[in-house]
C-alpha cells in the first residue's frame, strides 16, 4: 500500500492538484481529475462510505470504481431516446462516466427481491476511480456553485479517506448455511413447457433460467464477494450498490463496446463441461443454437453499420468450469451512435432471451417461477463522447445481508434433455456459489 502511494506521488501531491482544480471550476458540472495508485478491486469497493456505488472490472481495458452520486435517472422502460438525452445533458465534457444497468425486462423489476430496482438507471458517481495500463486517476464531480469552504474541506477529506483505502477492513465472509434450488422435478416442467413451445413452431430457442436462494450464517459481504470474482479468467466483474442490496457478478459476455465509429460485440452461445471433447461443442445442437444468436446480432445491427463482419467459424472460450462457443463481430457505425443505444438494440440477445426475443422474453415471464430482476440485462459505462462497453448481467446474483440469490440459465432448442440443461446451470452457478462461501 505504501510503496503504491509512493509511486502515485502520496496524498499531500493528490490534495494539492485537487486544491488547484477545484480552484478553477467553472460554471455547470465540473471534474477535477488527480493521480491515484494501483489497487484492487475489493479494496476500492469497500473505500466507499457504505460500500461502492457501481464497478466495471474486465480482465482487459478500462477499469471504473465509482462512489457517491453527483446525478442519477431511473427509467420505468427500455427506451433509448430519453436515456441518451439525459446522458447526453449530463455529460457536456468528456471527463465523467456515467454507469449502467438494465433490467432483462420492464416487467421482471418492481416486485419481490427486485421491487426497488428501476428498468434502466444511469448514475453519475460523485468519485470516478479509473484504470488505463498501469495509470489510475480519480476524478471530482462537482458543481462549482456548491463550492464553498465547506465544501472544499469535504471534498479533501472524501478524498483522503478514498486514498486510506480500505475505508473498512475486507473481512472473511462467513459460511453460508444453507441453499435452497429449484427442484429437478420443477425445471423438468419448465424446460418440458419450453420444448413444447418449440415444436409447435412458436419459438426456435427459449432460455429458461432457475435461482438458488442462500442463507448465509452472518452477512455476505460484497468485498469479499468481489475479491473471488475478479480472480476468474476472462470475465468482467461488475458490482452495483442500490441501497441495502448488491448486485454483482462476473460475465463472461460482452454485449457492445464502442470507440469513435468502431464497434465490437460477439456472439457466447453453447457450454459444455470443460474437459469434454471439443467435437462435442460443435455438435449439431450447440451450433444450431449459437448460430441463432450470430443471426440475430447481425440483424439488429447491421442497419447501423457501413461494415460488421463476423469470424467465419466460432472458437472455443474457456472458463474455470466450462467452455463456450464464442464467435467475435466487429463494426463500423454510419453515424455517431451513442453505445448505449447500441446496446439496448442489443438486448436481449437470444443467448439470454429467446428467438424470437420479444415473444420469448414474454413466454419467461410468464413461466419462470422468480422476477429475473437485473439478471440477464447488462451492465456498463460510457463517456461524454458516447463511448464505452457494457456487458451482459450473466454469472451474477444479488446479495442483501444474510441472504442471496444466484442466477444461471440454459439454452433450450428442439432436442435440449431437461436433466442436462439442469446440470448446465449447476455449472454456471458454481463460480458465484463458491465466492459466498459455499463448496462446488
Amino acid at each position: 500500500m505504501r510503496a503504491a502511494l509512493q509511486r502515485a506521488g502520496g496524498f499531500p501531491e493528490a490534495r494539492a492538484a485537487l486544491e488547484r482544480g477545484l480552484a478553477r471550476a467553472r460554471a455547470g458540472l465540473s471534474f477535477v481529475t488527480v493521480e491515484a495508485p494501483l489497487a484492487p478491486l475489493e479494496e476500492l469497493w469497500a473505500a466507499g462510505p457504505g460500500g461502492g456505488t457501481a464497478a466495471y472490472w474486465p480482465a482487459e481495458g478500462s477499469r471504473v470504481v465509482g462512489w457517491g452520486v453527483a446525478a442519477e435517472q431511473r427509467f420505468a422502460g427500455l427506451r433509448a431516446g430519453p436515456a441518451v438525452q439525459w446522458a447526453r445533458r449530463v455529460l457536456r465534457v468528456v471527463d465523467g462516466v456515467v454507469f449502467c444497468a438494465a433490467a432483462f425486462s420492464p416487467a421482471s423489476v418492481g416486485r419481490g427481491p427486485w421491487a426497488r430496482f428501476p428498468a434502466l438507471w444511469l448514475v453519475l458517481p460523485r468519485w470516478l476511480y479509473r484504470v488505463e495500463g498501469r495509470r489510475a486517476t480519480v476524478t471530482l464531480a462537482i458543481e462549482p456553485a456548491r463550492l464553498d469552504r465547506a465544501e472544499r474541506r469535504r471534498a479533501v477529506e472524501e478524498l483522503e479517506r478514498l486514498w486510506d483505502r480500505p475505508g473498512r477492513p475486507v473481512r472473511a465472509c462467513l459460511p453460508p448455511a444453507k441453499v435452497r434450488q429449484l427442484s429437478p422435478g420443477r425445471w423438468r416442467s419448465l424446460v418440458t413447457a419450453a420444448l413444447d413451445a418449440i415444436d409447435a413452431g412458436r419459438f426456435e430457442k427459449l432460455v429458461p433460467a432457475r435461482v438458488a436462494r442462500v442463507q448465509g450464517s452472518g452477512p455476505l459481504d460484497p468485498a469479499l464477494v468481489l475479491r473471488a470474482l475478479a480472480g476468474l479468467p476472462a470475465c468482467t466483474t461488475f458490482a452495483v450498490g442500490l441501497g441495502d442490496a448488491t448486485f454483482l457478478g462476473a460475465t463472461p459476455e460482452r454485449l457492445v463496446a464502442r470507440s469513435g465509429r468502431r464497434i465490437a460485440t460477439e456472439a457466447l452461445a453453447g457450454t459444455v463441461r470443460r474437459g469434454q471433447r471439443v467435437v462435442e461443442l460443435r455438435g449439431r445442437k450447440i451450433a444450431h443454437e449459437h448460430e441463432l444468436v450470430v443471426r440475430d446480432i447481425l440483424d439488429r445491427l447491421g442497419p447501423l453499420c457501413r461494415s460488421l463482419e463476423r469470424r467465419p467459424r466460432p472458437a472455443a472460450r474457456p472458463l474455470t468450469d466450462m467452455v463456450h462457443l464464442r464467435t467475435p463481430i466487429e463494426g463500423r457505425l454510419r453515424r455517431d451512435t451513442h453505445v448505449l443505444e447500441l446496446a439496448l438494440r442489443l438486448h436481449p440477445t437470444p443467448a439470454v432471451s429467446g428467438v424470437p426475443a420479444d415473444r420469448a422474453v414474454r413466454w419467461l415471464e410468464r413461466h419462470e417461477p422468480e422476477p429475473r430482476g437485473w439478471y440477464a440485462g447488462f451492465v456498463g459505462w460510457f463517456d461524454g463522447r458516447g463511448d464505452g462497453e457494457t456487458s451482459v448481467a450473466i454469472r451474477s446474483g444479488l446479495l442483501r445481508g444474510r441472504g442471496a440469490r444466484v442466477y444461471a440459465g440454459a439454452g433450450v432448442v428442439s432436442g435440449s434433455i431437461p436433466a442436462a440443461e439442469y446440470d448446465e446451470t449447476a455449472l454456471k452457478q458454481r463460480p458465484f456459489l463458491r465466492a459466498i462461501g459455499m463448496p462446488a
